[in-house]
């Protein structure tokens, strides 16, 4: 790492989250060997395309711009989006266990064809009570296939 008196007073962070931007200066001049908080307020939701992004811009000529990497903490008022995390199929039934947060909503929905202009919910919302939720959709029959997703209703 470079020492603290070659490091510039003003590094550029972009952060693009959920359609806002917002560009931080940080102090490199302080000590390394540590984690440098950034941004606290910022949620990047699952599945987007959110980013950081280290500028080498900097208003101090003769100093360095340097990071080893980024870390993204979990913080307990994010809402976990649903994630499938196992299928289980019965004779006429199947069986779907996703990531839930507790005391959320979640309904599930299928398409018989993933060309179906609509989904069909499956009877009964879902209420967690813990990090995972199951639904159970006894309405297969013999079908020889059927596309799923769960929806967050909060």
């Amino acid at each position: 790492m470079i020492q603290g008196n070659k490091r510039c007073l003003d590094a550029e962070y972009f952060v693009s989250a959920n359609g806002t931007n917002e560009t931080i200066s940080v102090d490199q001049t302080q000590p390394g060997g540590q984690w440098q908080l950034i941004e606290t307020a910022r949620k990047f939701t699952q599945g987007t395309n959110g980013f950081v992004r280290l500028s080498n811009q900097s208003t101090d000529t003769g100093r360095f711009v340097s990071a080893d990497a980024v870390r993204w903490v979990w913080s307990t008022n994010q809402v976990t989006q649903p994630y499938l995390t196992g299928v289980t199929r019965g004779t006429t039934s199947v069986t779907l266990t996703w990531l839930s947060g507790s005391n959320y909503v979640y309904r599930l929905q299928y398409k018989a064809n993933l060309t179906d202009a609509t989904w069909l919910n499956v009877s009964g919302d879902v209420s967690a009570t813990t990090n995972t939720a199951t639904k159970t959709d006894g309405t297969l029959g013999n079908a020889a296939q059927r596309f799923y997703r769960v929806q967050l209703l909060q």
